[in-house]
């Protein structure tokens, strides 16, 4: 009846339909779904303040270190600080590296008067392996 190559390309020219009729489908789609997200106000942005930073930290670490709450409280103290060094640091233009440096190396040493070696070498590990973005994020200045 009909040579092969009719039959591919008719099965060819179908499929190609079927998929702009799905493209087509999914544009509108998209549109009524933009068209409901834009009638809702925008979500404010998530800004934590230092000591929120702290206690999220302290959270985050506090199982996995099996803290006692003397030391969750020595912890946060000491997170605290150091996001409060790292910020002012970081306002300074000049020798900030050299700065970051010497600051995670205070950190190291006021973790290390706080947590057992075994605690203190899990802790870099996990933020080694997982580094946390609360570290890095610019905080609001209220306490």
């Amino acid at each position: 009846m009909f040579p092969s190559y009719t039959i591919r390309l008719a099965t060819l020219l179908l499929l190609i339909t079927m998929l702009a009729g799905a493209n087509n489908a999914l544009a509108q789609s998209a549109n009524h779904h933009t068209s409901f997200l834009a009638d809702q106000e925008p979500a404010e942005p998530l800004i934590l303040t230092k000591a929120a930073k702290a206690e999220l930290i302290t959270q985050r670490f506090r199982d996995a270190l099996d803290l006692s709450p003397k030391q969750q409280r020595q912890f946060e103290r000491y997170t605290y600080s150091h996001l409060c060094q790292k910020e002012a640091a970081a306002s300074r233009l000049v020798g900030v590296s050299y700065a970051q440096l010497r600051l995670e190396r205070r950190y190291a040493a006021d973790l290390s008067r706080v947590l057992r070696s075994s605690q203190l070498a899990t802790f870099y590990w996990l933020r080694n392996r997982e580094p946390l973005a609360l570290f890095e994020a610019p905080a609001t200045a209220k306490r």
